[in-house]
């Protein structure tokens, strides 16, 4: 059984090869979001749902049960096992994708938890070829050939860049004065640090405790605390609630040293653009 790594996708209270139906072009691919989760409007084997948008995992995976479980993911509650099937076709508004190799896992909690038909979970690096522009007043994702910042002047924006490792995005924030490095992940409704962390940072406030549900539908109390302040290049962002988890094994599958996951759900932001090819995040308020 071999090991693939994916972030933590549900938290509430490797590269796959494929071409697409059209040359590189702008698409509009319509999404809601709930539970602080981007749900894209998709269908796949002539079935019409949502597919989890997930910056934090790098495969396609379907919501299916399957006994014949030949692959697993890392994640930060532990190891999920899956199944392996292929997709001829994924459309995803007017954007089709073709000829995808896929997993199978069993969504059916995150289905009950968001009243929502559940077709599986795409990560971004499917979206990769375009500058990725996440619209939350138009709920709608812009997939364009080319970005230009020229196009930002008139609105107040941050500006940072970012790097890819096992398909998600990562970047450094500012915690106390220290840097950290973290994955950004539209796949979680809350932000995560590494438990050895937890003793550095001295200014941390109990919230409350809540159940964590993954999509390896495994359940866990964790505590929420509140930090007075994160910094994202010159931007500070208060009141940031966070929890602890261990990131060894994560870490391990990775081959890097993850300090946290940073929810971009939690950032507030009425536009995000992922400009893939430059390397540059922009968070537009």
């Amino acid at each position: 059984m071999g090991f693939k790594t994916i972030s933590l996708i549900l938290l509430f209270g490797a590269c796959t090869y494929v071409s697409f139906a059209t040359s590189p072009a702008a698409h509009t691919i319509p999404f809601n979001q709930s539970h602080g989760l981007i749900f894209l409007e998709a269908e796949i084997l002539d079935e019409v749902g949502y597919v989890v948008f997930d910056t934090g995992a790098d495969e396609l995976i379907l919501n299916q049960t399957t006994s014949n479980k030949l692959d697993a993911f890392q994640t930060l509650s532990g190891v999920a096992e899956a199944g392996v099937a292929h997709v001829d076709k994924v459309r995803l508004g007017n954007l089709n994708l073709i000829d995808i190799d896929a997993y199978t896992m069993d969504l059916q909690e995150l289905e009950l938890l968001t009243n929502k038909r559940i077709l599986g979970i795409l990560g971004s690096s499917f979206l990769e070829d375009w500058t990725i522009h996440i619209d939350h007043a138009s709920n709608q994702i812009r997939l364009n050939n080319r970005f230009e910042e020229r196009k930002l002047r008139e609105k107040k924006y941050i500006k940072t860049d970012f790097y890819l490792e096992a398909g998600m995005p990562l970047l450094n924030i500012e915690i106390e004065g220290k840097q950290y490095l973290v994955g950004l992940d539209t796949g979680a409704s809350i932000s995560f640090m590494a438990q050895k962390h937890k003793a550095k940072i001295k200014n941390l406030g109990y919230t409350r405790d809540i159940i964590l549900q993954t999509a390896s539908n495994s359940n866990k109390e964790n505590s929420v605390f509140s930090l007075e302040r994160v910094k994202l290049n010159s931007h500070a962002f208060s009141n940031f609630e966070i929890s602890f988890q261990n990131f060894s094994s994560l870490n391990q599958e990775m081959e890097i040293e993850l300090d946290g996951i940073l929810s971009l759900n939690q950032l507030g932001m009425k536009e995000v653009i992922f400009d893939f090819q430059a390397k540059n995040l922009y968070l537009i308020q």
